[in-house]
């Protein structure tokens, strides 16, 4: 990934291009050509399946019931941040994220995310190893609505306005798209109560969703839904064939929280 946005870097120079145009091409290819950590597409961009078939079963009616309550809680959500880690399982071995998020109504978002494991080789980070270490890269996007407006990444030097790319689309990683995809999910049915940990005694809700728009690696969803806040304590998706793509925990979450407007502009 330095490789090529260096090469860009210098054949830019060569041609004379001037340094905001070289900046945008590095920006464009890391967006749009897959070299995030374990590539963009790895968050949310999965490959649309050939009418996956639900089991023909409705919506139950303790089903509805806590759809109701989502749905209440998605139209009261104010400013929150939450905490999130995030498993992708992919050939050849899992690739772990760490998803740190803030959310206001009137400054917009920020969002954090920081490998876990060395993309290609699949080894965890060493704990206290720096942001932007090679194998721990911490990309920064500031936005407002569904809109990036600010990178950071490691390839660019600090933030990078993206207002002249045509495509800014934020992968759907928000508390607010979850309860959005449980609630348009084609159909949700009401599975059991179960203790989130062996020691813990707080049970969840536990619901079993087909998404609105099913993807190859994303037919079918388990959410587990703490009963006070309705927050998904986790989040299983499963491909066509049943196995488990993606694993997300929420490790921490504060609602209604005072946020420093600072946080949502880019740093100089």
């Amino acid at each position: 990934m330095k490789l090529i946005a260096r090469i860009i870097r210098r054949v830019g120079r060569l041609i004379n291009f001037s340094r905001k145009t070289r900046l945008l091409a590095v920006v464009a290819l890391l967006l749009f050509g897959g070299y995030f950590s374990g590539g963009w597409e790895d968050f949310w961009g999965f490959s649309p399946a050939s009418e996956p078939t639900a089991p023909s079963v409705k919506t139950s009616d303790l089903g509805k019931k806590i759809l109701r309550k989502v749905e209440s809680r998605l139209k009261d959500l104010d400013s929150y941040y939450a905490l999130w880690e995030m498993t992708l399982f992919k050939e050849p071995g899992e690739l772990r994220y760490r998803l740190e998020q803030w959310s206001h109504p009137h400054h917009g978002f920020r969002l954090e995310m920081k490998a876990l494991q060395a993309p290609e080789s699949g080894d965890a980070i060493a704990e206290g190893a720096p942001d932007d270490d090679a194998q721990g890269v911490k990309q920064v996007f500031i936005g407002e609505g569904e809109e990036i407006e600010y990178l950071y990444h490691s390839d660019v030097d600090g933030f990078y306005p993206l207002s002249e790319l045509a495509s800014r689309e934020l992968p759907s990683l928000f508390l607010e798209d979850f309860w959005e995809s449980l609630l348009q999910a084609r159909q949700v049915e009401f599975k059991k109560q179960e203790a989130r940990e062996q020691n813990d005694l707080i049970n969840h809700y536990v619901l079993e969703a087909y998404p609105a728009a099913p993807h190859l690696d994303r037919v079918s969803e388990v959410y587990w839904l703490e009963p006070e806040h309705l927050l998904p304590s986790r989040i299983k998706s499963f491909d066509q064939h049943g196995f488990l793509t993606r694993e997300i925990k929420l490790e921490e979450a504060q609602l209604e929280v005072q946020i420093e407007e600072d946080l949502f502009t880019p740093a100089e």
